[in-house]
């Protein structure tokens, strides 16, 4: 089950030896945090990416940020809030009601989960780059991994094996 990911990425750190002040169980955000994040946004969340939620709220790992909720401050108006990140997106860009944006890359584009395309409480991890169509990536999104714990367990990897090699 992919939500099991998201504590086996943090195993996999704890394991490493480095630390990760930033990704944190007291930036939890709760189940009622959740919901409202839902209907604000009017799609559900899939499972792996509630657990994120529900274990980490948001965070950081070696300068790689993965936004969330910030516990008691859903209105928050900045980072690492990716409800706020979200709604600026559709506010400001071309940006489709159906994506959820959890990671930011310098202005040129996005990851985001394509609520759109839940099946089994899971949906595809996409990259939404700002300077393409529009219709180009709704025909053709960029699919960067399955689910929110497969892309979340493996980029936490990635930078273990960065950190480690630098």
């Amino acid at each position: 089950m992919t939500t099991a990911k998201i504590s086996d990425a943090l195993n996999e750190i704890d394991q490493s030896g480095l630390k990760r002040p930033y990704l944190d169980t007291k930036f939890a955000a709760s189940d009622n945090e959740i919901k409202e994040a839902e209907l604000r946004l009017g799609y559900v969340f899939p499972e792996s990416y509630k657990s994120f939620l529900r274990i980490l709220g948001s965070g950081d790992f070696q300068a790689t940020e993965f936004y969330g909720l910030v516990p008691n401050q859903l209105d928050l108006e900045e980072i690492p809030n990716g409800l706020w990140f979200t709604q600026d997106l559709r506010k400001n860009m071309d940006f489709p009601k159906f994506l959820f944006a959890f990671q930011d890359f310098d202005g040129d584009g996005v990851v985001c989960l394509m609520l759109s395309q839940i099946k089994d409480g899971e949906c595809p991890v996409i990259f939404w780059d700002h300077s393409e169509s529009y219709e180009r990536q709704i025909q053709k999104p960029h699919i960067l991994a399955e689910t929110f714990g497969d892309y979340f367990f493996e980029k936490i990897k990635e930078l273990i094996e960065y950190a480690h090699n630098v």
